[in-house]
């Protein structure tokens, strides 16, 4: 049979969610799509998250725990993104272990998940000790951050790299 995702795939395109809901991680939703519908990837961004946060109650429990530990205001927000980073990195590492065409290399695992993951725990770390400690949290914080602006420069970096060599090399020949 001939779905659309077979259509698109014949097409070389590739179908990605742009919305994450823990609702769909925990109850297999997600894994679902991937194995039945053809999903191969999620992408998140800020307002993804404050979509999902605000669109639904799958969230109160956590937020409701960070506030009851003491985590408000810029600290629960940090948290935020530190927790949301974790859960965009895991799903990171699950697509690239579900990759059958690619297996990672050592530098792609380190740049595209222990980094990251790295980045948004010491967020989260930052998070939570903000309150206690103001002058380490923050630089904790800013530390994250670097390491963040490094990991994007970094990867874009490949990415342009990627696409001169490839394209040099499919040039038609004379």
């Amino acid at each position: 049979m001939n779905t659309r995702v077979d259509q698109l795939r014949a097409l070389g395109q590739s179908v990605w969610l742009d919305f994450i809901r823990r609702s769909h991680l925990l109850s297999g939703e997600f894994d679902r799509l991937v194995r039945e519908q053809g999903v191969v990837g999620v992408t998140s961004n800020p307002t993804i998250f404050q979509q999902a946060i605000a669109g639904g109650d799958d969230y109160d429990a956590s937020i409701r725990m960070g506030v009851s530990s003491g985590l408000s205001g810029p600290a629960l927000c940090l948290g935020g993104v530190g927790v949301g980073g974790i859960v965009y990195g895991f799903l990171t590492i699950v697509r690239a272990l579900r990759q059958t065409d690619y297996k990672p290399v050592f530098e792609d695992w380190v740049w595209h998940n222990v980094l990251p993951l790295a980045s948004y725990a010491a967020i989260l770390v930052g998070a939570g000790t903000l309150r206690r400690d103001p002058s380490s949290a923050l630089f904790i914080e800013g530390a994250a951050a670097l390491l963040l602006l490094f990991i994007g420069i970094h990867n874009a970096w490949d990415t342009v790299t990627y696409l001169v060599m490839r394209g040099s090399s499919t040039a038609p020949s004379e």
